[in-house]
Formats: C-alpha cells, sequence, structure tokens
C-alpha cells in the first residue's frame, strides 16, 4: 500500500528514512547524514532564505535553516553490490574522496515546491561552504534532470536520486515508484467546472485579483464558488503554471497549462441522446432554440471548422441542458431519426460545454477553440490530431491579449 503523504517523516527522523529507503549508488558510494549544526548566520539572514523564494509560504514552525548534512564517499568497493544496484556514471574513483552537501526538505514533490528548494539550497550551501542539495519525497527523471542542469543534487525517500559535483562526479539512479502520491491530484484542477480556472487564462492571461477572475468566468457564462478558484490558483501555482506576486496573477507557461488541461480532460458526460433530421438551417436552428432561453452550443469537435482549415464529415453534435425543451422549441421541425439524421443532440450537465461560447452572424453558437482542440486531441483519429494541433498554435499565438489596468498607485497617508 502507498504511504498517505502525511507520513513523509519529520526533520528529526530524516537521516534514518534516507538511510532506510534512499537511493543507493554502487558499492563504491556511501551516503551519510547528520542533523544540522546552528549556523552562524544572523536570524534576519535565516529567514531571508527561507522565505525570499517562497514569499506566500507561512512563517516556520521549527527553527530556520538547512535541514540536512550529507557526506557523500567515493571510492574503492567494500562491499558486494546488490543485483538491482546501476554502476555510477563516472568512471571509478582509486582512492577514496569525500564530497559535503547541505540539504533543504520539502513535504511536497511538485513543481513550484522543487524550484524553491533549489533556490534555497543554493542559498545556504554560499553561507555554510558546502555543495547544495535537495531532499523531496519523490523525484521522477524529469525532476532529476531539472537538478542535473541545475547543478544541484538531490535524493527522494522511494529510491531515486541525482548526485552532481560539476567536474568531478555525477550520479543517477531513477525509476523507482512514488512511494507518496499527492494528496491534491493534479488531474482535478483541470478537469470539470474546476477547469474554468485554467480555462478562463486562455481568455485573458492576466488578472489583478481572484474576485477578477471569477468575475471573467461569471462573464464567459459559467458560475464557479470563490473556494474553487482558490483551490485551482494554489494548484496551477504548485505546477508552474501561473505566477502570483507584484499584484497581479499571471499565466507563465500557456503550452504547459494546454498540456494539463488534454491529459486530464474527459468529454461531457452523456446523459440522453437523440438524432434527429432537420429541415432548418443550423443558424435559424440556434434562433429558435435561444428565442426559448434553450442552453445550445456545438461541441468542440463540431466547431473545429471555425479555427482550422478541415471539415468533418460525421453530422454536428449539439450540447443541450435540456433535450425536451429544445424539442418543444423547435415544434414540427424537431423529427427523430434512426437513420440519416443531420444532428446529434446531446444532453449534459457539464458546464465546460457552455462555457466561454462564441456567436455567429447567424446565431450559431460555437465552442471556443480550447474546448475544440481537447476534444479534437482526445480523439484517435490521425486527422483530427492534426486539426487540434493546428488550434493549438493558434491558441498560443492569440494569447497577447489586453489585461486588467494597471493597479492605481495607493494614495498617500496625509501627515497627522
Amino acid at each position: 500500500m502507498k504511504a498517505a503523504l502525511d507520513s513523509i517523516p519529520l526533520p528529526s527522523d530524516l537521516p534514518d528514512r534516507l538511510a532506510e529507503l534512499g537511493p543507493r549508488f554502487g558499492p563504491q558510494v556511501r551516503l551519510s547524514f547528520a542533523l544540522p549544526e546552528p549556523l552562524d548566520v544572523p536570524e534576519t539572514d535565516r529567514w531571508r532564505i527561507a522565505t525570499a523564494a517562497d514569499p506566500w509560504s507561512r512563517p516556520p514552525t521549527r527553527s530556520l535553516g538547512p535541514d540536512l548534512l550529507v557526506t557523500v564517499t567515493c571510492g574503492p568497493a567494500t562491499a558486494t553490490p546488490a543485483t538491482d544496484t546501476p554502476a555510477p556514471l563516472t568512471p571509478a574513483i582509486p582512492t577514496p574522496t569525500t564530497f559535503r552537501f547541505i540539504a533543504q526538505a520539502k513535504s511536497r514533490s511538485t513543481p513550484s515546491t522543487l524550484d524553491t528548494a533549489i533556490r534555497q539550497a543554493r542559498q545556504w550551501a554560499g553561507v555554510a561552504d558546502r555543495l547544495p542539495m535537495v531532499i523531496l519525497p519523490f523525484l521522477d527523471e524529469p525532476r532529476l534532470s531539472q537538478l542535473a542542469s541545475a547543478n544541484v543534487s538531490g535524493l527522494d525517500l522511494c529510491g531515486n536520486g541525482v548526485i552532481t559535483v560539476p567536474g568531478r562526479l555525477m550520479l543517477w539512479r531513477s525509476g523507482q515508484p512514488n512511494r507518496y502520491p499527492d494528496s491534491r491530484p493534479t488531474r482535478f484542477a483541470y478537469r470539470g467546472v474546476t477547469s474554468l480556472t485554467p480555462r478562463v487564462f486562455l481568455r485573458r492571461p492576466q488578472f489583478i485579483s481572484v474576485g477578477r477572475i471569477r468575475e471573467e468566468i461569471r462573464a464567459a457564462g459559467a458560475q464557479v464558488a470563490l473556494s474553487t478558484v482558490s483551490k485551482a490558483l494554489a494548484r496551477m501555482a504548485d505546477d508552474l503554471i501561473i505566477d502570483r506576486s507584484d499584484d497581479r496573477i499571471t499565466l507563465l507557461q500557456p503550452d504547459a497549462l494546454l498540456d494539463r488541461l488534454a491529459a486530464s480532460f474527459t468529454p461531457p458526460p452523456i446523459r440522453r441522446r437523440v438524432d434527429i433530421k432537420c429541415p432548418l438551417p443550423l443558424g435559424e436552428f440556434f434562433r429558435a432554440a435561444s428565442a426559448a432561453n434553450v442552453p445550445l452550443a456545438l461541441s468542440g469537435a463540431s466547431s473545429a471548422q471555425r479555427y482550422a482549415a478541415g471539415l468533418r464529415a460525421d453530422a454536428p453534435v449539439i450540447y443541450t441542458s435540456s433535450i425536451d425543451a429544445l424539442s418543444r422549441s423547435l415544434g414540427q421541425a424537431w423529427q427523430p431519426a434512426d437513420r440519416f439524421a443531420d444532428l446529434a443532440i446531446i444532453q449534459t450537465d457539464d458546464p465546460t460545454a457552455f462555457f466561454d461560447l462564441r456567436t455567429d452572424a447567424t446565431g450559431i453558437r460555437f465552442a471556443p477553440p480550447v474546448q475544440a482542440y481537447l476534444e479534437l486531441s482526445a480523439s484517435g483519429d490521425k486527422r483530427d490530431q492534426e486539426i487540434a494541433l493546428s488550434i493549438r498554435q493558434t491558441l498560443l499565438r492569440d494569447l497577447d491579449r489586453p489585461t486588467d489596468p494597471p493597479v492605481p498607485p495607493a494614495r498617500p497617508v496625509p501627515p497627522a
């Protein structure tokens, strides 16, 4: 059974846990761990290092300082290697050589946590005249590569790690599974109603407040609780998708945002489906439904021709919140058909199906480009995926849009 995130050891237990669960780098490499003695650093500097890299962090509950001293000794083999222990990436070292590290430990493994740990480890290393290292619950290969590129070593509690001494040593161990899954799975922030918060950044890449984000979502046709917006923003900040600083909430990585949305995407659930023949032009069909206040939208896949070249051979798919209300609004133009249908009508209560719709001059309500991209990306059809790629490129190119006006300067306080 996978351990809960809460079971990650406290700093006092960290040396024993790392000795038990940390990575093994072969018979020529020995790691030893110890808790650091208090550094001769002013308290103000300790606070600066502990919080400057993460201005949103809360005051630590323990004394400010690095978490662990790590000594790596490399030299002739003194034990028979385990069968699954890989060889170091560096040549054998004929005489014992010792490298001393100072480590910053974190209890989560998100991209922003790793980014913060790297910056803090570098600053502690400069103060203590040691090499920088980070310790996280889990380090996968992309994070290990990030550490190696930054010339910072890293160990986890699952058996993975990288030890780097520029120009002298590079040890690598990867492939062990995550024993500490995050209690806030990434996909929940990018799926369903919660995904409206990430999606709204594709309408406007910068906001001055959480309230403005909620207003923008409402303007795009949806209602989301403020707590839902805040939770999504916290996850996006963890993933380095957005930056929350300088009185702004800014989209940093639109390409990564699209990747996250695509990886978590599920089509709107089908509550009911009816195929119909309709004698009306599509624009007139939409205008009739609109006159009766029936929510209606072309699916993302059926909206693709608005955003990219290429035609689909299948009948258009239309989302509605109520097939019964739609059929009443169309009267005799509603003609269910088992064969040779003109339209596929899907009833769904998924808010993403009706979010940020684009209406043309005839009254047709198209899904936004992100919904078209997501639906086509999820298709197994090669042509659909080519169209999805074209829409993605357009989305990224068009993100340079007006943002919220600058925050007005604070008024000076009159003298007492």
